[in-house]
C-alpha cells in the first residue's frame, strides 16, 4: 500500500494493530505498530490502541500529550529517510527512522511515516515497530566489523616482522581501540613469571595504575589461572568473575574500578606463552561515551551489558579466534627471529635456515607427506615380514616336518611314535598360525580382486556362519590406490570381526564411495547395537586400533550406535595416485549370505 493510501486510511480512524503489510521493498510480514493524529502544536488528538500497546500506555493516557515526549534524542537531529512532494491534501509525507520510550523504560526502533495537513505541524503519523529489523542490521554489522577487524589485524601483525614486541604492541592497539578499552599483553619468563610486555588504554592514567597492579592481579584473581590452563579466552562482568573470592580480591578490582574484563591466552607449541587482558572501567573510565545504533547503522563492533560495560560470551568466541591469530603471528616472529640469530650467529648454516623458513612455509603440505611416508612404511613393514615369514618362517617348519617324518622310519616303537605324533601336529598348528598372519599382514586377495570382491570373501568367511545377510556395494569411480585399499579392507575387516562377534545382526550393509577426494567406507548393521559413552567399549571393540589406521592415512573414523538401534561405521581415507591392484569393477553390488564393503562400519565394535 502506498504511503498516501495508508495514511487516508489511518486518517480514517484505522487501527494500525498487527497485519500483514507490504513495505517499499515489496517484503511482506506482520507488523506491529498503529497511528497517531496530531493537532498544529503536535499534541495528539486520537491515537490506534496498537500503538498505546506498542507503547504500554492506554490510548486515553496518551491524547493531549505532545509526540515527542515518547521521542529518544533530540528529534530536530534526526534526518529523514525519505521526502515526498504533496499527494492530494496533503502538504508533505516523510519517513524517519527512531527510537521510543516505553512506559517501562525500554527503547524501541520504529519508522514513523508523518503525513502534515497543510502549512502547521498537524496531520498523521503512522508507527511500525522496526525494533528486530534494527537488531538484525546490527548483528550483520557487528560480524562484517569483526571481520574486517581480524583481516586488517592479520595485515598488521604479519607487517610487525620478527619483532615480538612490535607483535604485541600492534595487537594491545588494535583490541584496546576495537574494544574502546585498556589492553595489557605479558609474557611469560624463563623463572615462570608473567612480565607486562606491551600495553594501550586511551585514559592513560588508569591504564598505568593497571599496568602497575597487574602482576597483583593475576596472583589473586582465579579467572586468569583458568584462562591458561583451558587455552580458551574468558569474559564477563568482572563481578561475576572474582564471585566467591577473597575481600583482598574484591578490594582490588574496586581501587582500579574495573567492570568488564576479556582475557585470552597466547600460546605456543608447548603451552601457554602469554595473556591479553582487555579491561573496561566503569563510569569515569575510558571510554564511558554512549554507543548507540543510529540510523540503522551499527556504531559499535561488539555487544556489551550497557549498565556494567561487561563482555559477553559472543566477545569471549571471537577472542579466540583473535587468540589463535596473535598466537600464530607470535610464534612466527619467534621462529623467523631465532632463525635471523643464528644466520649472524654462522655464517654456515645459512642455507639450512633458509630452508627451515620454506619449510615453515609449507608445514602442513610436509606433514600431510610425511603422513603418508609413515602409512606407506608401515605396508611396506608388514609386506617385508609377510616375504620373511613365507621364506624363511615357513620354510623352515615345513623342512622341520619333512625331517621328523624321515626321523619316523629311523625310530620304531610306540613312544617314539607319539613323540612324533605330538611334533608333527605342533609343527602344522605352527605352519597354519604363520600363515594366517601372513593372510593378515598381506592379504593376497587385494591385489589380485581388487578391494570389494576381498571384503566380500572377507564378510562372507565371517557372518555365513550365523546366517547374517551381507550387501556390499562399490561406487568408486576408479580403483583405490593401494595404501588406501589396504588400510581400508583391514578397517573394515575389524568392523565385520565385530559385527561377527557381538552385533547379532540379521544384515550388514558395507559401501565404497567417492567422498571428498577420497575414499569412504560405510558398515552398517541391524544389530544390538551398544552405548558409546559407556567407558571401555571403545577398547573392548578394538576401535583405537581402526582410528589409528584411518588418522595415521590422514584420514577419519566415525562411529555412532544405540542399544538396540545397530551400529554404523564410517572411515575416510584420502584419495593419492592409483597404484593398481584395486576394484576394476568400478560401480557395482554384491550380494552374499555376508558382507558389504563401505565407509562405515557397524557398531557393536569388535575386539
Amino acid at each position: 500500500m502506498a504511503a498516501g493510501s495508508r495514511l487516508a486510511v489511518a486518517a480514517r480512524g484505522g487501527d494500525g494493530d498487527e497485519g500483514s503489510m507490504t513495505d517499499r521493498g515489496g517484503q511482506t510480514g506482520v507488523v506491529r505498530g498503529g497511528s497517531v493524529i496530531v493537532d498544529d502544536d503536535r499534541r495528539i488528538v486520537s491515537v490506534s490502541p496498537g500503538l498505546a500497546r506498542l507503547l504500554g500506555h492506554e490510548p486515553a493516557e496518551m491524547v493531549g500529550h505532545t509526540t515527542l515526549e515518547w521521542v529518544v534524542g533530540d528529534p530536530d537531529a534526526i534526518v529523514a529517510e525519505e521526502e515526498q512532494p504533496s499527494t492530494g491534501p496533503w502538504a508533505e509525507v516523510s519517513r524517519r527512522r527512531l527510537q521510543l520510550q516505553h512506559r517501562d523504560g525500554s527503547m524501541l526502533w520504529v519508522r514513523s511515516t508523518r503525513a502534515r495537513l497543510g502549512e502547521g505541524g498537524g496531520g498523521v503519523i503512522i508507527i511500525d515497530d522496526i525494533s528486530e529489523q534494527v537488531e538484525a542490521e546490527a548483528v550483520l554489522a557487528s560480524q562484517a566489523a569483526r571481520t574486517a577487524f581480524l583481516s586488517e589485524l592479520s595485515v598488521a601483525l604479519s607487517e610487525a616482522g620478527p619483532d615480538v614486541r612490535a607483535v604485541l604492541d600492534r595487537l594491545t592497539r588494535a583490541l584496546g581501540r576495537f574494544y574502546d578499552a585498556c589492553s595489557i599483553a605479558r609474557l611469560v619468563g624463563g623463572d615462570g613469571v608473567y612480565r607486562v610486555a606491551a600495553s594501550y588504554g586511551a585514559d592513560a592514567e588508569r591504564t598505568s595504575r593497571l599496568v602497575d597492579r597487574t602482576g597483583e592481579l593475576t596472583e589473586l584473581v582465579p579467572w586468569v589461572n583458568g584462562v591458561l590452563r583451558s587455552g580458551r579466552a574468558l569474559a564477563g562482568r568482572v563481578d561475576d568473575l572474582v564471585a566467591g573470592a577473597s575481600e583482598e580480591v574484591a578490594s582490588l578490582v574496586a581501587d582500579l574500578g574495573l567492570s568488564g574484563a576479556l582475557t585470552l591466552p597466547l600460546l605456543g607449541p608447548d603451552g601457554p606463552v602469554g595473556l591479553v587482558a582487555v579491561v573496561r572501567f566503569g563510569p569515569g573510565g575510558a571510554g564511558d561515551a554512549d554507543r548507540v545504533v543510529t540510523d540503522g547503522e551499527a556504531r559499535c563492533a561488539f555487544t556489551y551489558d550497557d549498565a556494567h560495560r561487561a563482555f559477553t560470551h559472543d566477545d569471549a568466541v571471537f577472542a579466540d579466534q583473535v587468540a589463535r591469530l596473535a598466537s600464530l603471528a607470535l610464534e612466527n616472529a619467534r621462529l623467523v627471529a631465532a632463525l635471523e640469530a643464528r644466520t649472524e650467529a654462522a655464517e654456515e648454516v645459512t642455507e639450512e635456515l633458509r630452508r627451515a623458513v620454506r619449510l615453515l612455509g609449507s608445514s602442513i603440505a610436509q606433514r600431510r607427506a610425511l603422513v603418508r611416508r609413515l602409512a606407506r612404511a608401515q605396508e611396506d613393514e608388514r609386506s617385508r615380514i609377510a616375504v620373511e615369514i613365507h621364506d624363511d618362517s615357513i620354510q623352515v617348519l615345513t623342512g622341520v616336518g619333512l625331517k621328523l617324518q624321515l626321523l619316523r622310519r629311523l625310530v620304531s616303537g610306540a613312544a617314539a611314535t607319539d613323540i612324533l605324533d605330538d611334533l608333527e601336529q605342533t609343527v602344522a598348528s605352527a605352519t597354519d598360525r604363520l600363515r594366517h598372519v601372513l593372510f593378515d599382514l598381506r592379504p593376497p586377495a587385494l591385489e589380485l580382486k581388487g578391494l570389494a570382491l576381498s571384503v566380500e570373501e572377507l564378510a562372507d568367511r565371517l557372518l555365513a556362519p550365523s546366517g547374517c545377510q551381507v550387501s556390499v556395494r562399490s561406487m568408486l569411480g576408479r580403483p583405490p590406490s593401494s595404501l588406501q585399499a589396504a588400510v581400508v579392507y583391514r578397517i573394515a575387516k575389524e568392523a565385520l570381526t565385530n559385527v561377527a562377534r557381538h552385533a547379532q545382526a540379521v544384515r550388514v550393509d558395507v559401501v565404497f564411495e567417492d567422498r571428498s577426494g577420497g575414499l569412504l567406507l560405510r558398515v552398517s548393521d541391524d544389530g544390538v547395537g551398544f552405548d558409546p559413552a559407556v567407558t571401555g567399549d571403545d577398547r573392548r571393540f578394538g576401535l583405537p586400533l581402526m582410528r589409528e589406521q584411518a588418522e595415521l592415512a590422514e584420514g577419519w573414523l566415525t562411529l555412532s550406535s544405540q542399544p538396540g538401534r545397530g551400529t554404523t561405521l564410517e572411515a575416510w581415507v584420502p584419495g593419492g595416485d592409483s597404484e593398481g591392484g584395486g576394484d576394476s569393477e568400478g560401480v557395482g553390488t554384491h550380494e552374499g549370505a555376508s558382507g558389504q564393503v563401505g565407509g562405515r562400519s557397524s557398531g557393536s565394535s569388535a575386539d
